[in-house]
């Protein structure tokens, strides 16, 4: 076991200034300006840490929260690793909203600093500046939420069928690379080019019933339906399906958040999937094309409204996922959906 963290070591403009590099590799504290981080400064404790130095104890009381500054902290359960740390991220931060014990030994991972802040100095912080005080915790929040909701112990990212089942699929996925380029596109590709993608693409068969998509797993891939038909589900309420050719995880890989419903097998099927650094290999003109035509369908998905509609309080609306092609199919998508809505209601 490594020394527990004691050392004081920083000033408060050496303090401004790890914020800042801390500030540059975090999403949580982007949103801090130069007179926020200034404030924030005065309220924190900057501590040094090194290789193998605890940092935090499992079972001591959760009286602070920390944000790494520099360097890489590793989280332990029974002496294994099972989770890291580095500059930006934040340590405590669950245990901040809901009290009790550390739950983890935390250990230096390289040398680094932490900055700390007892909850009794937020309490001050709130005082002085509940402007910065208000965006330090939402900030806290949200990291807790999304180690919550990414925790892969409990949203296990998809597993892929082996190769041997890709290979059984492959009419499928020719089929659906065909239908993804406009005849002009499939023209103007040089020999090899449409073995390229679909030798990219994995599958997953599924069962009806099986949940085939977790909203809270992580992933960076693009999803389609191969085979078969797919419902969309938020909470217990049906929200629309995806059918064959149709994609499903459009609207996350472009805005970067968590897949938006779960995805649960209506009928027996296959679903295919390309990773994102696997696009980033395909050649060119297959790349632009496939990624302007998802982008397209994940915009008219967004202009028509489609899941919106679909949220009838305590309903179970079901609507197809695909966007519709012109103003005349939006129109009556728009009609039927309003009528369905209505209907639902009157019930």
């Amino acid at each position: 076991m490594g020394k527990i963290l004691a050392n004081e070591v920083a000033s408060d403009a050496d303090a401004e200034s790890l914020l800042l590099n801390a500030r540059s590799h975090s999403v949580y504290l982007a949103g801090m300006d130069q007179r926020d981080l200034t404030r924030l400064a005065a309220h924190l404790s900057i501590l040094s840490f090194s290789v193998g130095q605890r940092v935090l104890q499992k079972g001591q009381d959760a009286s602070w929260v920390g944000i790494v500054l520099s360097g890489t902290l590793s989280a332990l359960v029974e002496q294994q690793v099972v989770g890291t740390m580095a500059a930006g991220a934040f340590v405590g931060e669950i245990a901040f909203f809901t009290g009790g014990v550390r739950l983890a030994d935390v250990d230096g991972a390289s040398e680094g600093y932490i900055a700390t802040m007892a909850h009794d100095n937020l309490t001050s912080l709130f005082a002085s500046s509940t402007h910065t005080a208000c965006k330090l915790v939402r900030a806290l929040g949200r990291s807790a939420l999304s180690q919550l909701a990414t925790n892969p112990s409990v949203h296990k990212p998809l597993e892929w069928d082996d190769g041997a089942a890709t290979a059984a699929h492959s009419a499928s996925v020719e089929k659906w690379a065909a239908e993804l380029l406009d005849p002009d596109e499939v023209e103007g590709l040089e020999e090899g080019d449409m073995q390229t993608l679909t030798s990219s693409v994995r599958v997953k068969t599924f069962s009806a019933g099986e949940r085939v998509l977790d909203r809270y797993a992580k992933s960076d891939a693009l999803y389609f339906v191969l085979r078969g038909r797919v419902g969309l589900d938020l909470n217990g309420a049906r929200l629309g399906q995806a059918e064959a050719g149709e994609p499903l995880q459009d609207l996350r890989f472009f805005d970067g958040g968590l897949f938006p419903n779960d995805a649960i097998g209506l009928t027996d099927g296959v679903l295919g999937g390309i990773e994102a650094e696997a696009i980033e290999s395909l050649p060119p003109s297959i790349a632009m094309a496939m990624l302007r035509k998802v982008g397209s369908a994940a915009v008219d998905g967004v202009r028509s409204g489609m899941l919106e509609r679909a949220a009838v309080v305590g309903g179970d609306v079901a609507i197809s996922r695909a966007a519709p092609r012109d103003e005349g199919e939006r129109e009556a998508a728009r009609l039927d959906a309003a009528g369905a809505a209505a209907e639902q209601l009157s019930t």
